[in-house]
């Protein structure tokens, strides 16, 4: 399974920095930076990382503008979080190379900003680099008294194991995560651990359990607000129960993914689904699965036509 962990290990990203270890010295907060970060944190919350890219956008620009370097680095960081949510990866490296130069004038090297730098390593394919960094994020003192980001470092270094084949140490880093979960009653990055863990039952070609594992997984992320990934984890376990021969359950994920995308108006995850489910729907004959997904694909937009690229 291909991982789609990009919205799942960003989970808390903009709110984590001032939630996660020793919080600094409280200090008055400009007025209008107070305000976008709030709004900000609002919509991440929700989903809109594009609303919140505007709004932490905006409270960077002022932070720039009275040379605060705490309100700087902390927005840099969140635009950070919301660019790389975007896929905007490029831009995300450029944002936490001018936070951590923040950090430093006020003394702080945040872990979170380690985990988010080695995050933005592996998107852009740069996956030593990214180890490298999340090996030496884990060495750093602050690593121990910070168990949810010491799990969320072997998590990544599991899932990057996974995309390697190197299934031993999958495990293992997992097997460290899942120590530390534990002292974390989060079911957010429980749910980050039980996506790893179905990615290795895959590798054992044990698509039941997989799927009972992505079940799973989609009660804790609807728990935590992670309706995204939720869809995501329910279109992951259609095609599990489908490889484990399960039709009807399979039917049933699917038409719950495609129906939480279109809601979410993304129109091309739910039109994905759909060109699975259909035919599947089609193969099972069950009647009422086959009107559900019919409702949803009559409620789906056309698909916008393409137009020939014109040369000069």
């Amino acid at each position: 399974m291909k991982s789609f962990l990009k919205m799942a290990i960003l989970a808390g990203g903009v709110s984590c920095l001032m939630a996660c270890g020793t919080p600094p010295k409280p200090v008055p907060v400009d007025a209008g930076i107070a305000r976008s970060t709030a709004s900000a944190r609002s919509m991440f919350s929700l989903g809109y990382a594009g609303r919140a890219a505007e709004q932490y956008q905006a409270a960077l620009l002022r932070a720039r503008e009275i040379d605060d370097a705490a309100q700087i680095a902390q927005n840099a960081y969140n635009l950070a979080a919301c660019r790389v949510v975007a896929g905007e990866f490029a831009q995300a490296r450029e944002l936490l190379d001018e936070a951590k130069g923040e950090f430093r004038r006020v003394g702080r090297d945040p872990l979170e900003l380690r985990l988010l730098e080695a995050r933005v390593a592996r998107f852009q394919g740069n996956t030593e680099e990214a180890v490298i960094l999340a090996r030496a994020a884990l060495q750093q003192p602050a690593a121990g008294q910070a168990p949810p980001l010491s799990a969320h470092l072997r998590l990544l270094l599991a899932d990057i194991a996974c995309d390697k084949n190197d299934i031993a140490q999958a495990r293992s880093e997992l097997t460290g995560a899942e120590t530390l979960l534990g002292k974390i009653p989060d079911p957010s990055i429980q749910a980050d651990a039980i996506l790893v863990r179905s990615r290795l039952l895959e590798f054992e070609k044990k698509p039941k359990e997989a799927a009972g594992a992505l079940d799973a997984a989609v009660d804790l992320l609807r728990k935590a607000d992670r309706y995204h990934d939720m869809a995501l984890a329910l279109e992951k376990a259609g095609i599990a129960h489908e490889a484990g021969g399960d039709g009807l359950a399979a039917g049933d994920r699917y038409f719950r993914s495609a129906r939480s995308f279109l809601a979410a108006r993304d129109d091309a995850a739910a039109r994905r689904v759909l060109a699975r489910a259909l035919p599947l729907a089609a193969r099972t004959g069950d009647p009422d699965l086959q009107r559900k997904l019919d409702r949803l694909q009559k409620e789906l937009p056309a698909e916008p036509k393409k137009t020939a690229d014109t040369k000069p």
